[in-house]
């Protein structure tokens, strides 16, 4: 049984991974919250099966404390499963493997002519893309910016990790970022909830996670040391 449950956490925390990843390069917005109940579920499970094997050596309070603990946890995974169901559609695209439509191939540019003018033209437009800030407000993912890009969401993901070193997530982020500063900078009064709205965030706690990540120090103590400046 210790195998068994071994080896299913090391396989699951690697496929919760990949998948991870994926989401990160299909959606310019954080989507690990409508799956993370899952990796919460399995450490939970585990948990139970250990606790299973202690009630044989145990009395009976501490049974009747393993039968609540396994109710809640049945409720735990019955809500969460009614609250996220309705996304699993969506989330579900992210997962597509890539080559399952012809488009969707990724393959590395070669250095022809042809091949060369095919990057200049789409750097061009995603740097036109980026002065007109439209990474800027409500959720988008790699396949809806492909398409108005003029190319396919494998190559398009191929030239970002390429040209900014990152996924698409995390480079959408970025420049939302950098919005985000300038309008901290601008408008000292504003509200970081309405600022975090306004450049595209989902939530003021998931602008608060990016900014720190990016930045070092949260977004109120990054505003008071370029005000005190």
């Amino acid at each position: 049984m210790v195998v068994n449950i071994s080896e299913l956490a090391f396989l699951f925390r690697k496929q919760y991974k990949l998948n991870g990843e994926m989401l990160d390069n299909y959606f310019s917005n954080d989507m690990h919250y409508f799956v993370r109940w899952t990796s919460r579920s399995i450490t939970l499970l585990i948990i139970s099966w250990v606790f299973a094997v202690v009630t044989l050596f145990t009395n009976v309070y501490v049974n009747l404390v393993f039968q609540a603990y396994m109710v809640t946890l049945n409720f735990y995974i019955a809500i969460n499963f009614t609250n996220f169901c309705t996304k699993y559609g969506d989330i579900a695209r992210a997962y597509l493997p890539a080559g399952e439509d012809p488009e969707d191939i990724i393959i590395k540019p070669k250095e022809t002519d042809s091949q060369t003018i095919e990057v200049q033209t789409l750097e061009h437009r995603i740097n036109t893309w980026m002065e007109a800030k439209e990474y800027v407000g409500s959720q988008f993912t790699i396949d809806e910016l492909a398409t108005k890009l003029g190319t396919n969401k494998g190559y398009l993901s191929f030239f970002i990790n390429e040209h900014f070193g990152t996924n698409f997530s995390v480079w959408v982020s970025g420049l939302r970022i950098n919005e985000a500063k300038q309008l901290m900078t601008a408008n000292p009064e504003r509200k970081l909830e309405d600022i975090a709205y306004t450049v595209g965030f989902s939530s003021p706690s998931y602008f608060s996670k990016v900014f720190a990540s990016h930045e070092g120090m949260s977004p109120t103590v990054w505003r008071r040391e370029v005000m005190s400046k």
